[in-house]
């Protein structure tokens, strides 16, 4: 794969979008976790008040772990980076 839809962050570690595809991503989990939320409030569903943060947060949770996985599928391999370096590739790197 020559052209990654996400490309390693300069600080940290973690990706960011940087093709269309990739912001429609970024932006659809968005709207997928709010969707969420919404569906979990008390006035939408049958789940208990007192359960309602606890679903909604592991929701978030499998949301974001799916969207993680779909992402390092579409990214170079994640690493820790701290600021430009002289390897950087400009293929992968940010």
């Amino acid at each position: 794969m020559s052209k990654y839809d996400f490309k390693r962050k300069r600080y940290g570690w973690g990706w960011v979008p940087v093709t269309l595809r990739g912001w429609i991503l970024t932006v659809l989990l968005a709207v997928i976790i709010t969707a969420w939320c919404i569906s979990v409030t008390p006035a939408f569903s049958n789940v208990p008040e007192s359960w309602t943060p606890v679903v909604m947060i592991a929701g978030i949770i499998v949301i974001i772990v799916g969207f993680m996985r779909l992402v390092s599928s579409l990214s170079p391999p994640a690493k820790w980076r701290m600021g430009k370096n002289d390897d950087d590739n400009p293929d992968e790197d940010y």
